[in-house]
């Protein structure tokens, strides 16, 4: 698994989310489900990657064609922002 995501996990819902990315904890699967993960922690969590991915694309540019020979450009952070939903 990746250190960055590790690193989201725990700061997002420290060891309990934690026992959920690191197979090798040595907790037991059927476990590792049942430590009070909320729908909450799992949506904040998600909140946390799409915001690491927005700013690892920061200033990069989509462009679209939305007509015959006509395009529109997109700053592609606003497009996962807008896409996820994330607010500011």
């Amino acid at each position: 698994m990746n250190e960055r995501i590790r690193e989201l996990a725990e700061q997002q819902a420290g060891a309990i989310l934690m026992d959920l990315v690191m197979p090798d904890s040595g907790m037991p699967e059927r476990v590792k489900w049942n430590v009070g993960i909320t729908s909450e922690h799992l949506e904040k969590f998600a909140e946390l990657i799409v915001r690491e991915c927005m700013m690892l694309v920061e200033g990069f540019e989509i462009t679209q064609e939305v007509a015959l020979d006509e395009y529109v450009d997109y700053e592609a952070s606003a497009v996962l922002k807008e896409h996820f939903g994330v607010e500011e």
